[in-house]
């Protein structure tokens, strides 16, 4: 038997912004997001399914510059804030 395992170098540099927003418009931005050049690493939305706004949780990893970039633009656009690395690394 094998096994093989792809490994990626860690990023030079990461940031987690959050912001309430509903699930609609969590998705609606993500999607846009998503075709973008963006160092997006990961997305956790948690809210209720019967409505009203939850928890958008965005990951940002990458080049040093990219993610600095990102996060300020990010946030404005999603009205969030960036998150401490170790709540971030706890989450």
């Amino acid at each position: 038997m094998e096994a093989s395992v792809k490994v990626l170098p860690k990023p030079a540099a990461t940031g987690t912004l959050r912001c309430k927003i509903s699930q609609e418009k969590a998705l609606t931005v993500l999607n846009e997001w998503a075709g973008q050049p963006l160092p997006l690493l990961a997305s956790c939305w948690i809210g209720s399914s019967k409505g009203g706004d939850g928890a958008l949780a965005i990951r940002l990893a990458g080049a040093a510059a990219g993610v600095q970039a990102a996060i300020p633009l990010r946030s404005a656009l999603i009205d969030g804030s960036v998150i401490n690395e170790e709540t971030a690394d706890n989450f």
